[in-house]
């Protein structure tokens, strides 16, 4: 049976993502014809050589592109749709329509699955899962976006919270919506860095946190300034990641005003040695993601296996991510500054147990490993009594 993703601004970094590991696992664990297509966007895909190895990728030309579809995705859906068994596709947009109408147009015995990975700020905010915009987009579009939601046979969302709000706006999809977290792909993890090896006495005085910084998503100014409230003698606090160029100048302005955090407080660039960042990982013992939104949150998987106390806001998917049992996680309210800082010093304050560390590390193992994951997801598609890859 063929499955294709089709992701259209297809990145390197995506192929490590949901985006490359669903076709990625369904193929080498579960039996699938699975493949990814999209554009290409970068000189080199070098996971292609590593960690996606694996996994069959098809570069299409994007043909003409205009506001709300592109010529390229629609050739290859007219000469592939029909051997196209699953055509999967994400978000909940114009594009997505198009796309998934003409598919289902085309190839009328195929299964269209939509993976939403939205942070779900528009549907709070009252404006649905698309905020149009201008009303006359909206009159425009709304017969294909209702066209597609009842041609659409299967669609997922990454949160508990998420598929709640979502039935709730959308009762006609909510026979057909389901919560399909993401997840990590723990075998390749330990092939760069055993995380069962972690224990207390490798943990070191460390802060991390790992993210596009200088993103307002991100946070990053909201995080510098709580850590002008905490005590961080004998600490150190890393910030992975390619810092965006605007926010050099805040940079610059925060060591002029906190010189004493010159030492203290280092900018690492982009780590992009999984072994390095994991053995990173590994010494530190505090994790923040002070994000001001976030769909899912990934790194603090990555967090959680290596034994980091994370300490999250309270964006849409971290109450499944740090349950109230969890003892390495703290949550705090978004853009709250003072108790992402009282929640720092009181973390630095505390010990991690063994214990802490191995229930953490089965907590993500149990939920979020991506065989187990897409094995759920398979299912949902291929009733097990229907399944001949088995």
């Amino acid at each position: 049976m063929r499955w294709v993703t089709l992701f259209r601004n297809l990145a390197n970094v995506m192929l490590v993502k949901d985006v490359g590991q669903i076709p990625l696992h369904l193929r080498e664990s579960h039996g699938l014809d699975a493949s990814l297509t999209g554009y290409h966007l970068e000189e080199d895909y070098p996971l292609l050589r590593g960690a996606a190895q694996k996994l069959p990728v098809t570069f299409i030309n994007p043909g003409k592109q205009f506001k709300y579809l592109d010529t390229g995705v629609i050739s290859y859906l007219f000469k592939e749709a029909r051997n196209i068994d699953i055509l999967n596709l994400y978000h909940f947009e114009p594009h997505t329509f198009f796309y998934g109408v003409l598919y289902k147009f085309l190839n009328p015995k195929g299964f269209l699955y939509i993976k939403l990975d939205n942070d779900l700020r528009t549907l709070e905010s009252g404006n649905g899962l698309y905020p149009y915009g201008k009303p006359i987009a909206k009159t425009l579009f709304t017969p294909l976006e209702n066209l597609f939601r009842k041609k659409t046979d299967l669609l997922t969302i990454e949160t508990t919270k998420g598929h709640s709000l979502i039935s709730k706006e959308y009762p006609d999809l909510a026979g057909k919506l389901a919560v399909i977290p993401n997840g990590v792909d723990t075998d390749i993890m330990r092939q760069d860095y055993d995380f069962s090896s972690v224990t207390p006495e490798i943990k070191e005085n460390i802060i991390i946190t790992v993210a596009r910084l200088g993103t307002k998503q991100k946070n990053t100014s909201g995080f510098l300034e709580a850590l002008t409230k905490v005590n961080l003698t004998g600490w150190k606090v890393y910030l992975v990641g390619p810092v965006e160029a605007e926010f050099e100048p805040y940079k610059k302005e925060f060591f002029e005003k906190y010189p004493h955090l010159g030492d203290t407080v280092i900018f690492t660039g982009n780590i992009s040695e999984r072994k390095e960042l994991y053995s990173l990982y590994a010494k530190a013992k505090i994790f923040c993601l002070p994000s001001l939104w976030e769909s899912f949150g990934i790194v603090i998987l990555e967090a959680l296996l290596f034994g980091c106390h994370v300490i999250s806001t309270n964006f849409v998917s971290v109450g499944d991510l740090l349950p109230t049992d969890m003892t390495l996680g703290t949550i705090v309210p978004i853009g709250d500054i003072d108790a992402l800082s009282n929640a720092i010093t009181d973390t630095t304050k505390r010990e991690i147990k063994q214990n802490d560390i191995t229930n953490a590390q089965q907590y993500v193992l149990n939920n979020y490993d991506w065989k187990n994951i897409t094995a759920e997801l398979k299912a949902k598609i291929i009733p097990p009594q229907n399944d001949s890859t088995n």
